[in-house]
C-alpha cells in the first residue's frame, strides 16, 4: 500500500556505494518495495562476507574467563504475590547461589533426600507441597513438573553444547590458555546504536533528551544534568548491583527514583490506526510465542470441578510485591458511598447489584480477623451510569488502584496477554452468508468462572452491612469468580471458553467456537431444522460448563418461537451486532448514527475533523467510497502542514462540510 511512497525515502537514506549497486540492477524508477528489500539483504550479505576474515585490523578488547560453571536459570515461585528478587541461601549446603548452582551437594538423590527432610515444594522449593504450588515454571533440562536442580536427566551433550556455544558468539576466538578467551573488533567497524531525541516531561517542566534504547536492560536511567533541567524530585530510593562484563566484584548504589514521562504525538499514532482500519480482514495476523502460553496456562491453571470452571490469576513472572491497600480503598469506598446517597434509588440498585452477585455464588463475606497484611489486597469500586431502564447503573472495580504511586496494583503483577480472538470481519461476513442469522451471548460469562481459592484475597473490597443505612459499618466481600476489571480477565475468559470447546469436540462446538468472539456468538445456518437443533445443542452444551446462553435473535420462526418458549429470546427490534445494529423485523445490518455536525464552521480544525471522521465504525468496509474521503483530506492538511489547533480556510471548511453531509447520509 505505501510502497511507492516508502521507496525513495529508503533509497535516499542508503550509502552512495549501496545505491549504486541497486541502480546497475533496477531501474530506480519502477523498483518495488518488494525488489528493494531483496536487493539490501543481498548488499547486506555481500558487506558481512568481507568482514572478521581474519585477525588483521583487529585488537584485543577484552580477556574473559570462558570455564565460568553453567548457570541453570532460577526457577522462582514467581506466582506467590511477596516474591522479590533477592537472592535466598541455598536450601542443600546454606551457601548464598543458587540450588542448580550448588557444587558441594551435587548428588540428585542427596538433593531430593535434603528437599523431603525440609518439606519443600518439589517444583519451586518453598515452603509448601506440590498440589499447592502456583509456579507454571518447569524443569529446563525435561519439561517434567519438578525443580531443575532435583532432575535425574543428563544435560545437552557438552560437546555439542560447546559447538553450539561457538556458532553464536562473531569475532571470539579462543586461546591457547584453556581457561580464558580474547574478544576481537576491528578498528574500522562502526557501531549503530537505536537512538532517538523526544520530549521529557516532569509535572510542567519539558526538555528535549538523547534516548538510548537497550533490549536487555531492566532499569531505565536518566542523567544528572536532565534531573537538574526537569527539576526532578525524587520520589523514593533504591539500591541497585552494577558491575561490568566480567567482573568479580559488585558496585552498590543507592539511586533516587522517578517517573518521568516520555511525550508521543498521540495525533500521529491515531492516524495509524486510522488509515490501518482500510485493512481489517486483509493482513495476516501476528504470529508469536503465546500459544504455547495459553496452552500451558489451561492445562495447569484451568480446572473443571463441580459442574463449573475456575481458573488461577495469571501473575507476572516477576512481578513487585502486592501490598494491603486496605486504608486507601476504604475511603475511596465511602467516598462512593457519600457520592450515591445524593440519589438514593441509585444507591439502592448498587445494594442490589451486590446481593444479586452474593446469592448468585458469585462473592462471599469474609473475616477481617484473617487479614495480615501481605496476603491480601483491596479492590476499590464506582457506579458508572447506562443508558437503561432496567439496569440504570452498573458496578466498576478499579484494579489498578496503588497504595502510593512506589508501590504496584493488581493490574501491574497480572499479564496482560490479549485473548485469541475470531476475526471481526470473518464472523461479520459469515453471519449473513446463509439464509439463517443467529446471534446470541453468554450471560455474565467473567462472574460464571471460578477465581482459585488461593487468589481471592487478593480481590476483596467493602460494602455496606445494612444496606439501607448509609452510615452502617463497612463488610469485607471478596470475589469467588473472575472479576470483570483485571486486565487479565479477558485472556481468562477466552482461554476458558477455547478449553470447554475443544473438550467437547462435537460439529456444534467446532461451529460456536469459529462464531465466538468475546462473549458474543454470531452464526448462520440454511434450514429451520439446523437452526432449531443448533439452538439446544449450543444452550445444553454450555450449560454443562455452568454458562447460559440468552438473547437469541434470529429470523428464523422456529428457533425464535423456542427461544420465547426457554425465556432467552431477544426482546429489543434492533439488536447490536459487534458495534453494528440490525433490524430483526426487516433483517437488516445499518451502521450506528453518526452526528458530525457538533462544531461550527470557524472552529474547525484538524484535530477536529480526524476525531470526527475516526467515529464511524466500519469494520467491513462498506462505505470506504465515501469515508477514504476524509482520509485523502487528511492527507492534503498534513502535505500543507497545518497545525492541529489552527483554524483551516474556508475552503477546506466548506469541503469537509460537504463530506460530512455524505458521511451522515451513509450512517
Amino acid at each position: 500500500m505505501y510502497g511507492a511512497l516508502l521507496v525513495p525515502i529508503i533509497i535516499s537514506k542508503l550509502p552512495v556505494e549501496t545505491r549504486k549497486s541497486i541502480a546497475r540492477e533496477y531501474d530506480s524508477d519502477h523498483i518495488t518495495l518488494n525488489n528493494l528489500r531483496k536487493a539490501i539483504t543481498k548488499e547486506a550479505r555481500i558487506l558481512e562476507a568481507g568482514q572478521f576474515t581474519d585477525r588483521e585490523g583487529l585488537h584485543t578488547t577484552a580477556t574473559f574467563l570462558t570455564e565460568a560453571r553453567n548457570k541453570t536459570q532460577r526457577n522462582f515461585n514467581t506466582n506467590n504475590p511477596r516474591f522479590n528478587d533477592k537472592k535466598r541461601p541455598c536450601i542443600y549446603c546454606t551457601g548464598i547461589h543458587f540450588p542448580g548452582d550448588c557444587t558441594i551437594i551435587s548428588d540428585v538423590n542427596e538433593r531430593l533426600n535434603i528437599v523431603k527432610q525440609k518439606k519443600k515444594c518439589f517444583n519451586c522449593l518453598g515452603n509448601h507441597g506440590v498440589s499447592e504450588c502456583k509456579s507454571l515454571n518447569r524443569c529446563k533440562k525435561c519439561n517434567k513438573e519438578h525443580h531443575t536442580s532435583i532432575c535425574g536427566e543428563q544435560a545437552t551433550d557438552g560437546k555439542e553444547q560447546e559447538s553450539k556455544e561457538k556458532s553464536t558468539v562473531v569475532g571470539l576466538v579462543k586461546t591457547e590458555e584453556p581457561d580464558t578467551a580474547v574478544m576481537y573488533t576491528s578498528q574500522h567497524t562502526s557501531v549503530l546504536l537505536k537512538t532517538a531525541i523526544a520530549p521529557i516531561a516532569y509535572g510542567k517542566q519539558i526538555t528535549e533528551a538523547s534516548i538510548l534504547f537497550d533490549e536487555g536492560a531492566q532499569r531505565s536511567f536518566i542523567t544528572q544534568g536532565i534531573a537538574d533541567k526537569l527539576q526532578i524530585r525524587p520520589s523514593g530510593r533504591d539500591t541497585i548491583e552494577l558491575s561490568a562484563f566480567g567482573d568479580k566484584e559488585k558496585n552498590i548504589r543507592h539511586l533516587d527514583t522517578v517517573t518521568v514521562q516520555l511525550q508521543t504525538d498521540k495525533e500521529e499514532s491515531d492516524i495509524e490506526k486510522f488509515w490501518n482500519l482500510e485493512s481489517l480482514g486483509i493482513r495476516l495476523p501476528q504470529q508469536d510465542d503465546e500459544e504455547s502460553f495459553v496452552k500451558t496456562y489451561q492445562q495447569d491453571c484451568i480446572k473443571f470441578e463441580n459442574e463449573r470452571y475456575s481458573a488461577k490469576l495469571p501473575w507476572k513472572l516477576d512481578h513487585p510485591d502486592l501490598p494491603s491497600n486496605i486504608m486507601i480503598v476504604k475511603a475511596r469506598t465511602e467516598s462512593t458511598i457519600r457520592r450515591l446517597s445524593r440519589e438514593p434509588h441509585l444507591l439502592r440498585k448498587y445494594s442490589e447489584i451486590i446481593e444479586d452477585q452474593m446469592k448468585r455464588g458469585f462473592i462471599e463475606k469474609v473475616n477481617d480477623e484473617n487479614d495480615d497484611g501481605k496476603s491480601t489486597h483491596y479492590i476499590p469500586h464506582h457506579a458508572v451510569k447506562k443508558d437503561s431502564t432496567t439496569t440504570p447503573i452498573r458496578i466498576v472495580y478499579d484494579c489498578s488502584c496503588k497504595k502510593s504511586p512506589d508501590h504496584a496494583s493488581l493490574n501491574d503483577c497480572l499479564m496482560s496477554t490479549p485473548p485469541d480472538l475470531n476475526d471481526l470481519t470473518k464472523i461479520l461476513m459469515g453471519f449473513r452468508t446463509k439464509k439463517y442469522a443467529i446471534s446470541t451471548d453468554i450471560e455474565k460469562a467473567f462472574l460464571h468462572i471460578g477465581l482459585d481459592e488461593k487468589d481471592r484475597d487478593f480481590t476483596r473490597f467493602f460494602w455496606l452491612s445494612d444496606t439501607d443505612n448509609s452510615s452502617s459499618t463497612l463488610t469485607t466481600y471478596r470475589f469467588k469468580s473472575i472479576l470483570f476489571g483485571a486486565t487479565s480477565s479477558p485472556f481468562i475468559l477466552n482461554a476458558t471458553l477455547l478449553k470447554h470447546l475443544d473438550a467437547c469436540n462435537t460439529n456444534i462446538s467446532a461451529m460456536m467456537k469459529n462464531d465466538l468472539y468475546v462473549d458474543n456468538i454470531l452464526s448462520s445456518l440454511e434450514n429451520e431444522d439446523d437452526a432449531e437443533k443448533y439452538f439446544v445443542q449450543a444452550r445444553s452444551l454450555m450449560s454443562e460448563a455452568g454458562f447460559n446462553l440468552r438473547s437469541w435473535s434470529s429470523n428464523c420462526s422456529k428457533l425464535t418461537d423456542l427461544a420465547k418458549k426457554h425465556n432467552v429470546c431477544e426482546k429489543e427490534t434492533f439488536v447490536k451486532i459487534l458495534g453494528l445494529k440490525r433490524d430483526t423485523v426487516k433483517d437488516t445490518i445499518t451502521f450506528q448514527k453518526v452526528d458530525l455536525f457538533d462544531i461550527e464552521l470557524p472552529n474547525i480544525t484538524k484535530r477536529e475533523i480526524l476525531k470526527q471522521s475516526s467515529r464511524i465504525y466500519d469494520p467491513l468496509g462498506l462505505l470506504s467510497p465515501v469515508s477514504v474521503r476524509a482520509k485523502i483530506l487528511m492527507q492534503t492538511l498534513w502535505k500543507q502542514k497545518y497545525g492541529w489547533d489552527e483554524p483551516l480556510p474556508l475552503e477546506i471548511q466548506t469541503t469537509w462540510e460537504n463530506l460530512a453531509k455524505d458521511l451522515e447520509k451513509t450512517t
